[in-house]
């Protein structure tokens, strides 16, 4: 998950060399020096993932400062875009020469929208490994991991887990990473919110697990169903890699959601989507799917040419080499 990552990608071979440093590496001006000094390799760029949204605004411009002062390129890969990343975007490009980079056709409409250039880079993920499907997991796990903001929409998971029933027959594991933007309020409001779901009336809490981590792959492997529900995406990996792990995605029927979709699933990929914020749809999708378990058998049947899509179109060497050409079709920054 490149969510919170800083990436510096060398003049070498893109395949070779591709480096990625930690948000818990970036807080502080100082830090963001040592680190793009402790590699003496000549840059082609650096590369950093929401810059304007993900870290603090203080260090997002020292890092953008830095590298102007050093004639380092700076490239903003943007994952996400709102009407309130206007002014900061407008700084980073205007007064430190930041360089913005689509992560996909809806982001880089947003952009165009707001008269910012960006170019196209396609996602990287670091892919889960790949792993031989002989049986579907027992118990049935239904999984979702991400960032414990309003638009994931975990309550809305939990209530239609619980209206479908699947308390009693399945697991509900949900990983979720706080927020470095928004702050412990909505934090602990959407925790609220979760709560009260799992202490409806007649609900087996003991069924739901909630786990709190700064950031963390999942073990798709071990789901029966990887589910997203999130109401906006700008570009959304993490179905990908559930698909490329052998677990079968069901998520909210957003654009990026039906991209995804139709890309793995071809003519079954309404089976695969839910309409948007319908927790009763949800419900009956995922108790479809625990009771018969066919997408799941889909998804196993048609493993091999999931993931020479998924590898051709989103590893982390794919994204290397794409940025390396755009790099050199570009002019030089000036410092």
């Amino acid at each position: 998950m490149l969510a919170e990552m800083l990436v510096r990608i060398p003049k070498l071979d893109p395949s070779l060399d591709v480096s990625y440093l930690s948000y818990e590496e970036l807080q502080t001006p100082d830090a963001i020096a040592r680190c793009l000094e402790t590699d003496q390799l000549p840059l082609l760029g650096v590369v950093a993932v929401n810059l304007q949204i993900e870290v603090q605004a203080e260090v997002s411009l020292a890092l953008a400062e830095h590298c102007a002062r050093q004639s380092i390129p700076l490239f903003n890969y943007v994952q996400d875009y709102w009407p309130h990343h206007f002014e900061p975007m407008q700084q980073l490009t205007e007064t430190y020469g930041v360089r913005l980079l689509g992560a996909s056709p809806f982001i880089l409409s947003s952009l165009t929208k707001d008269h910012f250039e960006a170019a196209y880079l396609p996602m990287g993920a670091q892919l889960p490994p790949k792993v031989k499907i002989d049986s579907m997991p027992f118990p049935k796990v239904i999984g979702s991991v991400g960032r414990l903001v309003r638009r994931k929409r975990f309550p809305d998971i939990v209530r239609a887990f619980c209206e479908g029933g699947l308390d009693q027959t399945a697991q509900l594991r949900l990983t979720l990473i706080r927020s470095h933007v928004f702050g412990s309020e909505q934090d602990e409001q959407q925790l609220h919110l979760i709560r009260q779901e799992m202490t409806r009336p007649g609900v087996n809490p003991n069924a739901i697990h909630c786990s709190m981590t700064p950031c963390v792959p999942p073990d798709y492997a071990s789901l029966a169903i990887y589910v997203y529900a999130s109401d906006y995406e700008g570009f959304s990996m993490t179905p990908y890699e559930a698909a490329y792990a052998g677990c079968p995605p069901i998520v909210s029927d957003i654009p990026p959601h039906r991209l995804m979709a139709e890309t793995l699933f071809h003519d079954q990929a309404e089976a695969f989507l839910y309409p948007v914020c319908n927790t009763d749809a949800l419900a009956e999708r995922l108790r479809d799917e625990v009771e018969t378990g066919w997408r799941w058998r889909y998804v196993k049947e048609h493993q091999e040419e999931i993931r020479d899509q998924i590898e051709r179109r989103f590893s982390l060497q794919t994204t290397a080499r794409a940025f390396v050409d755009l790099g050199h079709s570009l002019t030089p920054m000036k410092p």
